[in-house]
C-alpha cells in the first residue's frame, strides 16, 4: 500500500536500513526517527523527581526559618497574651487606643478643640514670638469693625549708599 502523503526522496544512495525504516514508518503512520519515547519518558521521570525534591527542600527551608524566628524571642507587641501587671507598650508609631495611650482619637480631638478655644478667647503671648501678643477673637472683631482692617504695608526698600557693593 502506497501512501499519498509521503513523497520518497532520492538522496543518491539506497541504504537498505533507511529503506526499512521508511517502510516501517509508513506502516506505523508517523516518522519513527524524530521522537524517542524512551527519551520522553526519562525526561518526565526526571522532571517529576526534581519537582518533588525541590518541594521538600522548600518545605525544609520554611521549617528552618520558622524555628529560627521562634528562637529569637521577639518582643510581644500585643498585650493580650501578657499578664495584667506587665504591659509592654507597642513600638512606634503607636495607634490609638493602646496601653500607653488609653484615650481614643475622638477624645483627643475634643481636648485639642478646647485648647484652641481657650487660646482664641484669652489674652496671652504668641508661641515662638515673644514680641507678639494675642487678644480674644471677639475683641479683635470689635476692633476690626470699629477701626477697619489695616492692610499690612511692606517695609520700604532702600537703595544702598553710593559706592557700596550689595551684600557687604
Amino acid at each position: 500500500m502506497e501512501s499519498t502523503t509521503h513523497i520518497p526522496h532520492d538522496h543518491g544512495s539506497s541504504d537498505p536500513q533507511s529503506e526499512a525504516q521508511m517502510a516501517y514508518s509508513l506502516e506505523r503512520g508517523h516518522e519513527q526517527r524524530d521522537a524517542s519515547i524512551k527519551a520522553i519518558v526519562i525526561f518526565v521521570i526526571v522532571l517529576t523527581v526534581s519537582v518533588v525534591v525541590i518541594q521538600f527542600a522548600v518545605w525544609g527551608l520554611e521549617s528552618l526559618l520558622k524555628y529560627q524566628n521562634n528562637m529569637e524571642d521577639p518582643q510581644k507587641v500585643s498585650s493580650v497574651s501578657q499578664p495584667l501587671g506587665r504591659r509592654t507598650p507597642p513600638p512606634e508609631p503607636r495607634l490609638q487606643p493602646s496601653p500607653a495611650h488609653p484615650t481614643v482619637d475622638h477624645d483627643d480631638w475634643l481636648t485639642l478643640l478646647e485648647r484652641w478655644n481657650r487660646q482664641l478667647n484669652s489674652y496671652g503671648k504668641v508661641e515662638g514670638d515673644p514680641t507678639r501678643v494675642r487678644i480674644p477673637i471677639d475683641r479683635a472683631m470689635e476692633m476690626a469693625e470699629k477701626n477697619g482692617i489695616q492692610a499690612m504695608k511692606p517695609a520700604p526698600v532702600t537703595a544702598p549708599p553710593p559706592g557700596s557693593t550689595p551684600g557687604s
